[in-house]
């Protein structure tokens, strides 16, 4: 079964999900599951992964209570305060349900040096003792600043989403180039093929300017440590659902078939410990 690490749903307001600006009108309406159990069905695949999109407990909730009603969601990445002197607490009494797979904070929006909070970091092992994941979402201008955090958590175990968001309108950058290369060597760390399109220029993309950005993901990560994910519905302001799945298709069609069942399912039954679903 191959399995979409990364998607979102919503009922819009533009109040809570004020980063939905102008020039991303087609977000202003409600995405949900039953939408997006025909697009799963129509490109083969099996099942996803809920992200937040808000960072608030009831979101958390909410998307477990999808998850219970529609069997497409395999997991959950929720939210939490990782800076909760309470956590340990929280984290008890509120979340037992088997679905929830991990945690995500939209460090994008923070300066660079609040995912060096001490309090952010014990919460961040305090998940890890949990048994809870960690999802990274910066921009590739962060990674320095993703680099110390990896330093105070050698075990936890984590994954960049979107491949950092590097600027696909040009060739790769350097920095992002050594960056990504120096939290490989993390090896409890993964990446997801996910997010590339709307880095890109969304009305002229082609797979060529991709491809680059793929290929130093998988050589830095390995085969083994990589995940396809959509970003549906954000992927629909550049692409429609299987160009987005189709993109990295191509580009793998040149490995081994193993290849191809490890970034699209395997591995994230491995990382997400999906084994029971």
């Amino acid at each position: 079964m191959d399995i979409d690490t990364h998607n979102h749903f919503w009922i819009y307001d533009p109040l809570e999900y004020d980063w939905i600006d102008g020039s991303m009108s087609l977000l202003k309406r409600n995405y949900l599951p039953e939408e997006f159990s025909n697009v799963l069905a129509n490109a083969a695949i099996g099942g996803c992964i809920a992200v937040q999109a808000r960072q608030s407990d009831a979101e958390t909730d909410w998307l477990l209570k999808l998850s219970d009603e529609f069997k497409i969601i395999k997991g959950v990445i929720g939210w939490v305060d990782l800076c909760n002197l309470n956590l340990h607490e929280f984290l008890e009494q509120k979340h037992q349900h088997h679905k929830l797979k991990g945690f995500r904070h939209v460090l994008q929006g923070e300066e660079d040096d609040f995912m060096l909070n001490p309090d952010f970091i014990r919460g961040i092992k305090i998940l890890s003792e949990h048994d809870y994941c960690y999802e990274i979402l910066v921009y590739e201008n962060q990674l320095k600043s993703v680099r110390k955090l990896l330093n105070q958590l050698p075990e936890m175990r984590l994954v960049i989403d979107h491949i950092a968001k590097p600027n696909i309108k040009a060739k790769p950058d350097r920095d992002w180039i050594q960056d990504l290369k120096a939290i490989s060597l993390h090896k409890h760390v993964y990446c997801k093929l996910s997010g590339m399109v709307t880095e890109a220029d969304w009305e002229n993309w082609t797979p060529e300017n991709i491809f680059p950005f793929i290929e130093h993901t998988i050589t830095c990560f390995g085969e083994n440590r990589v995940m396809y994910g959509s970003d549906w519905p954000v992927c629909l302001l550049a692409a429609k659902y299987n160009e987005v799945k189709n993109l990295l298709e191509q580009y793998l069609a040149t490995q081994c078939k193993d290849s191809r069942d490890k970034i699209f399912s395997s591995n994230a039954k491995e990382f997400y410990r999906l084994f029971d679903h």
